[in-house]
């Protein structure tokens, strides 16, 4: 058991039993003052940040030079609560460390006040570079995947083109073309699908009617959308007024989502064949709503739906679309939500909240 004596030598143990336990233990282990000082550590934490006593923590484990700006034991201090938190470092050689550390408050015998806060760390550094790589190794197996698929897909539209121009049909040679053009346009979306996902986007809000925006995403679709034998419509609030969002952000989640609607239902067994792009405005919220009268996605995939390249389209679907909008109406502080309580087809909702409306 530690008891707190006199600061020139830090702590006494009752047993030697109990200071051989605390230099030995597993994990990385100090005990801090109330002015972040470092008076007491063990072997595990000297190998890993050097000898420390008395010097201050926030130097020692991260290199700053002012306390950590959330610092937990500073609250432990305060209300005497142990807390867990994930923490980043830098260890003696300079190198970053990752590390859980557990704070545990340290109570004087005779007066209760707290007066020590011990930092138990246990070093996940090495857990997370292999779960690092492991991800690493399967995302480029994934990408190469859908490349392949892709190669597949040109090498095809290539035979057919090549087959027009020796048997001068231009049948096949169109064929051959619109095969090249389709793989040509999922190159760009997976390329651009990785770029959003890959970078921390800064919105570039504007003022802007959200039905401005739905009614551009229609007139893109429409004629898709005929050609298809698919009934698009609109359902516009007119209490929309001009909120601020990200213009180019939201276009393209109404785009994903649309064109996703459009390809169900071309694949659809049902004889309706609708899709509605709906806007709804309230004080908190606005909301965009694209419905589709194609089969409900099945219970046991909708956990995945948002999931980076999980995709129920096969080899032709990227597995990016609803991912990438997710994240860009996450950024917007928002939700994208499926509804499948209607009696017939579903909703993809997206919900931002309203930033300085005006009429």
């Amino acid at each position: 058991m530690l008891k707190v004596i006199e600061k020139s030598s830090y702590f006494n143990f009752s047993t030697t039993f109990g200071a051989q336990l605390f230099k030995h233990m597993p994990s990385l282990a100090a005990v801090i003052d109330r002015d972040y000082r470092i008076v007491l550590s063990n072997n595990k934490f000297d190998d890993k940040f050097g000898e420390s006593d008395g010097q201050l923590c926030y130097c020692v484990y991260k290199k700053y030079n002012s306390i950590c700006k959330h610092c937990a034991a500073q609250k432990t201090f305060v209300d005497g609560k142990v807390r867990v938190m994930e923490e980043k470092g830098v260890d003696s050689r300079g190198m970053p460390t990752f590390y859980v550390v557990h704070f545990v408050p340290l109570f004087d015998d005779d007066t209760g006040q707290i007066t020590h806060v011990v930092k138990m760390s246990y070093d996940v550094t090495e857990q997370l570079e292999k779960e690092r790589l492991a991800a690493v190794g399967e995302t480029v197996a994934i990408i190469a995947h859908a490349i392949k698929n892709i190669l597949v897909g040109l090498q095809g539209g290539m035979y057919k083109l090549k087959s027009g121009h020796k048997k001068d049909s231009s049948d096949l040679v169109n064929k051959g073309w619109e095969i090249m053009d389709r793989n040509f346009s999922r190159v760009a979306r997976l390329t651009k699908g990785l770029l959003m996902m890959s970078r921390k986007s800064t919105l570039a809000r504007s003022k802007v009617s959200p039905n401005t925006i739905a009614n551009n995403v229609y007139n893109l679709y429409k004629d898709a959308a005929e050609e298809a034998g698919i009934t698009l419509e609109t359902n516009f609030s007119d209490k929309c007024c001009s909120v601020e969002l990200d213009v180019q952000g939201i276009h393209e989640c109404l785009e994903n989502l649309l064109s996703n609607a459009i390809d169900a239902c071309k694949t659809s067994g049902t004889t309706d064949k609708t899709i509605t792009i709906d806007t709804q405005l309230s004080d908190s919220e606005l909301v965009f709503e694209i419905y589709d009268s194609a089969e409900k996605i099945p219970q046991e995939l909708e956990a995945k739906l948002f999931e980076m390249f999980f995709s129920t389209k096969g080899a032709n679907g990227s597995g990016l679309g609803l991912a990438v909008t997710r994240k860009i109406v996450m950024e917007h502080g928002g939700r994208l939500e499926l509804d499948q309580t209607c009696k017939q087809g579903k909703v993809f909702r997206i919900a931002v909240p309203c930033l300085n409306m005006e009429n």
